[in-house]
């Protein structure tokens, strides 16, 4: 079973930019499917509305018109937003990415914290330690 991991469990970006991470595969496979769910960051939480509605709108439905924290959405795993790395057969690497919104308004820095989630009871291939990967929206 290859082992997953990320170049870097850490990702900034400014308003209207991407939260990118590098999600690694030790070995190739025949094509691989992980979920990671949005947990609370222990701070100002990135929110529905400073995300892109086109990118919470492939993980959550339907989509809120207000703000709500993404780890207070309900996904389809339970509490909190769930998106999912695919990986094509033979690859080891694929990318998980977070469009931010631009909307200009003054806000403190605000974060976001992606746990690995199974995606099925008793998924064998997610690690007794997971992996959580954190992202940060400056202040503007």
């Amino acid at each position: 079973m290859p082992v997953l991991s990320a170049v870097a469990t850490s990702a900034t970006a400014p308003e209207g930019g991407v939260l990118h991470w590098t999600i690694r595969l030790s070995a190739p496979t025949t094509g691989a499917v992980y979920g990671f769910t949005a947990k609370a960051p222990g701070g100002p939480e990135l929110d529905s509305t400073d995300v892109t509605p086109d990118w919470l709108g492939q993980w959550v439905f339907p989509v809120p018109t207000g703000p709500v924290p993404l780890s207070g959405l309900a996904g389809f795993l339970g509490p909190g937003v769930t998106a999912v790395v695919f990986f094509d057969p033979g690859a080891t690497e694929a990318s998980f990415d977070i469009p931010i919104a631009a909307d200009g308004a003054a806000e403190p820095a605000e974060s976001v914290r992606f746990e690995l989630a199974p995606l099925f009871a008793g998924d064998p291939t997610i690690p007794a330690a997971g992996l959580a990967l954190t992202g940060t929206v400056p202040a503007g």
